[in-house]
């Protein structure tokens, strides 16, 4: 193996950008005199010119690939914080035999371009002008069995008003990235925040995405149903969040939690007995209702956690892309993911933040989720 993966992470919670730059890349120096890449995650709360990002970095770290986005919460060093002013930074020394290669996709583009031979590709997105589902599509038939993970810009309400940023050139749209190459290696871990409710359904019939008919019946019926058969607390979570899950893979003869792609409940149709979601449903698609439950996330998530140690020990370094509906909101407190990484892998560097959606693999196909948290998490090994 060559020389050895070293990284470093920090947040500030500057009010100004040219202020928290100081003072997270005067944190990183200490830990680190090099980088290869640095990812940046800037809140739109914080004041300033997010073009003096990448030249500050590199004036710090000479010539390393510089990546990152606009989010409504940035994580950094093990602290989430949520839709206030923050910048956090985690800068990577590869191994000697290892590259990171920046990536630019065009708004529209269908298709993403990661090279020969990656091995691991982080992809940030911004959800107003992207195709996220058929990249992803697009690269898993490229790259079989290569981790792709990520998120989708926040804190912009409309298009054009999040930021991504790569090397030197800043944008609006499109998407932004880095492929890893050569003596390093991405893993992924996807966590839901979930809980399914009532039992898998077959769409019968459906118009693009209304469902029509379940094979249990009307939608509207259905969810009567479910929610008669509920105790008191899955009830209340029924009322305040209802989401639609929606299988993975096809002919999967039994359905577990973690099994469906989480998609939001847009509404019913009371005249129809329809029930709309945000997604479209081709052929006969298996479909089960979930509730959002703190209790069942975090388990989920420090089972996956602690499978990931049992299969590969310590990372180096992660990256974690949570859902804006997750942290405090869900769980009551600050930096829950952070913390339950640190208990199953150690204190070791972490940046992110929380997007309008998080990218990551389930079942060896890379989706686009809701509600989850996606880890990239990145070793060194020896590509010889």
């Amino acid at each position: 193996m060559s020389s050895p993966l070293r990284a470093a992470a920090a947040l500030s919670e500057r009010l100004t950008l040219e202020a928290a730059l100081t003072e997270a890349l005067d944190a990183l120096a200490v830990e680190l005199s090099d980088a290869s890449v640095v990812f940046a995650f800037v809140s739109p709360k914080t004041e300033g010119d997010p073009t003096i990002v990448a030249r500050r970095i590199r004036d710090r770290f000479g010539g390393a690939v510089v990546c990152g986005c606009s989010g409504d919460g940035v994580i950094a060093g093990g602290l989430e914080r949520e839709r206030k002013p923050a910048l956090g930074l985690l800068a990577i020394a590869l191994p000697e035999k290892a590259r990171a290669r920046p990536l630019r996709i065009e708004a529209g583009a269908n298709t993403l371009e990661a090279g020969d031979a990656p091995r691991g590709v982080v992809l940030l997105a911004d959800p107003f002008s992207c195709d996220v589902e058929a990249m992803l599509g697009a690269f898993d038939a490229a790259n079989p069995g290569v981790s792709l993970v990520g998120g989708l810009a926040s804190g912009g309400q409309q298009p054009n008003e999040n930021t991504l940023f790569v090397d030197g050139a800043i944008f609006d749209d499109g998407a932004v990235g880095v492929a890893f190459e050569g003596d390093v290696t991405l893993d992924a871990v996807v966590a839901q925040g979930c809980k399914p409710i009532g039992e898998p359904m077959i769409v019968v019939r459906a118009e693009g995405p209304r469902i029509l008919e379940l094979d249990r019946g009307k939608p509207l019926d259905v969810l009567r149903d479910t929610y008669d058969a509920l105790d008191g607390p899955d009830r209340e979570r029924m009322q305040k969040a209802l989401f639609c899950g929606v299988q993975m893979r096809e002919g999967q003869l039994e359905y577990h939690p973690g099994d469906f792609l989480i998609r939001n409940v847009v509404g019913v149709e009371k005249d129809r007995g329809a029930l709309v979601v945000a997604s479209r449903f081709e052929g006969y698609p298996v479909v089960q209702l979930h509730v959002r439950d703190a209790e069942t996330s975090a388990a989920d998530l420090r089972t996956h956690l602690e499978t990931y140690r049992e299969a590969h020990g310590d990372a180096a370094c992660a990256l974690l892309f949570s859902c804006l509906g997750r942290g405090e909101h869900l769980y009551g407190e600050p930096d829950h993911d952070s913390r339950l990484l640190f208990e199953a892998l150690g204190p070791l560097p972490v940046a992110g933040f929380f997007g309008n959606g998080e990218i990551g693999p389930v079942h060896g196909a890379t989706h686009l989720h809701g509600y989850t948290s996606a880890f990239g998490l990145l070793r060194a090994v020896s590509s010889g």
